[in-house]
């Protein structure tokens, strides 16, 4: 029954996969992305772009180790305002995305800080217009980095990797 029903849609995606452009940004690994992608094809084509900068800017986010509660609430603003014209992307696609990222997001955030290091900055204090105009030497910035801790033989090289195997192997139980 499952696979009746995978099946059809698999070589959809397949077939499909020709014509998706490669600059899409939204879901994890490339089925995920290929599933939100078609859906914001049929559902609210004009807001694709706007919605695409919305996953661009909270790869970033996440890439970058702001808060994961900063960075997916800002995701959630995003879609809000990118599908505001469309009542079925501002019913559907957002609200689904937004949750998927609060529930799921967590093991795509984690894996970016053990493999994307990233260097701290340091905050400067605004000078005044009446203040010495002499040149500060910025501070050196000190890279973190987190060692793997992967016990298995098999190499992920991206977060979308490591999230659609957790997805997998959920479905697998």
């Amino acid at each position: 029954m499952v696979a009746a029903f995978f099946l059809p849609v698999i070589v959809i995606l397949i077939i499909s996969r020709y014509a998706i452009a490669d600059d899409w940004a939204c879901g994890s690994g490339q089925f995920l992305e290929d599933v939100a992608e078609i859906d914001v094809n049929n559902d609210c084509p004009e807001n694709k772009a706007a919605m695409n900068a919305c996953c661009v800017t909270h790869d970033s986010c996440y890439g970058g180790q702001q808060a994961r509660s900063t960075c997916d609430d800002n995701f959630c603003k995003c879609l809000t305002n990118a599908t505001a014209s469309s009542s079925v992307c501002s019913t559907k696609e957002s609200p689904e995305w937004c949750n998927l990222v609060k529930v799921f997001g967590g093991m795509a955030y984690e894996t970016t800080s053990t493999t994307s290091p990233t260097t701290p900055t340091t905050p400067t204090t605004p000078t005044s217009p009446t203040a010495s105009t002499t040149p500060t030497t910025p501070t050196t910035p000190t890279t973190r980095t987190t060692p793997n801790t992967s016990t298995t033989s098999t190499t992920l090289t991206t977060p979308t990797d490591s999230f659609l195997s957790y997805i997998i192997s959920w479905f697998h139980g």
